[in-house]
């Protein structure tokens, strides 16, 4: 059931599996460089993705983007760790 709940808001904002991990490394903390590097993607393309994140978040940035996807468990807390 808990995964279910996740899925649902995961879908709500029709996040893509990997704007989903781009959006979990940003929570964590990770820098565009380090999000390329470790997703084997260009700079450009995480740029790409974030912007993508942002409009269908409704959010500007990826401190606006983190507060949104913790509070509305879009991302669990436990999993940033």
């Amino acid at each position: 059931m808990y995964y279910h709940v996740i899925m649902y808001e995961y879908l709500k904002y029709n996040i893509t599996k990997r704007e989903y991990e781009i959006l979990l490394m940003v929570v964590r903390g990770y820098s565009n460089s380090r999000i390329a590097r470790e997703l084997f993607i260009s700079l450009s393309t995480v740029k790409a993705h974030l912007e993508n994140i942002y409009q269908k978040l409704d959010v500007h940035n990826k401190v606006q983007a983190s507060v949104k996807v913790v509070i509305e468990g879009i991302v669990k807390t436990e999993d940033v760790v």
